[in-house]
């Protein structure tokens, strides 16, 4: 028996059954879902422009990008081929690299960067062995000023999922039951809290206080990710000065303390719409098997992605202990806006279509979030 976060850890990335080491795709229209990098190249150009920005402020020094989990490589060669047309100059100056825990992805990603690595761009894939992805990928004598770019990774972070209707907290632990016939189903119940669920609850809840917490969620369930911490924690090594962009859908969550981001009237964060500390916690886990929304995550285990909502509140706590300050939450469609992508005339076509769809802050483009997370370099 193993908490729900481990079934969801294994069904997703197991080396040789889990759903993202599949040898067949997981994209577009042979997939069970489709991005923003594949459907719209206007996410693509205003990720390269974010970029370029972020570069060019660090001044002479050398940068890397790190794409971490990059799909089937969509938005490294949007962002590469953005940048070869508009600042070539970039080229002498960024290494972009991608990383991914399965080995059929990378295979597409490196096919993707190729004719960039061909015209002269410091452009590579590498992978790692463990459950996450970029493990060992870095050197001692790495540059020390990096990028760490994600898009819909932290929503497949497994989750612990808690009840806190009681008068103590429980967790959803998983253990497979064979039938007469040999056959295998996984069945869910509930116990005790597993270590990292407790000590996550504390740090989210402040505390081990059962009512406290369940006043912060719609119907007394929580979804826990503690493996954001060992993210931050494995980026942060990477470099001495660092940048987290992360994009994915989800919301500010209530919480007791670092509560909502401010109005940017107030010179504090640039946010709006619903992303303020009265934004319930709830189930939202899901999967999706061709295109379809499913409820039941022990169907076609391996077969079926699994996500939920990401919680940015959190996002912005563990980054805060890893000595990240969080600069920016904003829509998306906000960040697209200012980055100059407005729907081109005729927006029913191929590209315009998309790109409205994710301007539209009562939409997609106010379900998706991007936030920037920034360690400066100590000073000497």
């Amino acid at each position: 028996m193993v908490p729900f976060a481990r079934f969801m850890e294994l069904a997703l990335t197991h080396p040789e059954v889990g759903y993202y080491s599949r040898s067949d795709r997981v994209l577009g229209e042979g997939g069970d879902f489709s991005t923003a990098p594949r459907l719209a190249p206007g996410f693509n150009r205003a990720v390269a422009g974010t970029l370029a920005s972020l570069v060019d402020a660090v001044g002479d020094g050398h940068v890397v990008v790190v794409e971490v989990g990059g799909g089937e490589g969509d938005l490294a060669a949007g962002v590469l081929d953005h940048w070869q047309r508009t600042r070539p100059n970039l080229r002498e100056r960024v290494s972009y690299v991608v990383l991914d825990v399965a080995e059929g992805l990378r295979t597409r990603q490196a096919d993707a960067i190729a004719p960039f690595a061909r015209a002269g761009w410091d452009v590579r894939v590498a992978g790692s062995s463990g459950p996450y992805p970029g493990a060992g990928v870095f050197a001692a004598d790495s540059p020390v000023t990096g990028i760490v770019i994600s898009n819909e990774l932290i929503d497949a972070l497994p989750v612990h999922l808690v009840d806190v209707r009681g008068a103590h907290p429980s967790e959803a632990w998983v253990s497979v039951v064979r039938g007469p016939d040999g056959s295998a189903r996984c069945v869910e119940s509930w116990h005790s809290l597993s270590e990292d669920a407790a000590a996550e609850l504390r740090f989210l809840m402040g505390g081990d206080d059962v009512e406290r917490a369940r006043a912060f969620t719609r119907e007394g369930i929580l979804e826990l990710r503690p493996a954001v911490r060992s993210l931050f924690e494995l980026w942060t090594t990477w470099f001495e000065e660092c940048v987290v962009m992360t994009v994915d859908y989800g919301d500010w969550l209530a919480g007791p303390f670092a509560g909502a981001p401010r109005d940017d009237a107030t010179g504090g964060l640039v946010v709006g719409g619903s992303m303020d500390a009265s934004v319930l916690h709830g189930r939202t886990l899901r999967g999706y098997h061709r295109h379809q929304v499913t409820r039941d995550p022990y169907r076609s285990v391996g077969r079926q992605d699994l996500t939920a909502d990401v919680d940015f509140r959190a996002l912005a706590l563990h980054g805060e202990a890893c000595g990240l300050e969080c600069l920016l939450f904003v829509p998306l469609a906000r960040f697209l806006v200012a980055a100059g992508e407005v729907p081109p005339p005729g927006a029913a076509d191929i590209e315009g279509a998309p790109l409205a769809a994710l301007l539209d802050e009562g939409g997609l483009g106010g379900l998706f979030k991007v936030m920037l997370q920034v360690r400066e370099r100590p000073a000497v």
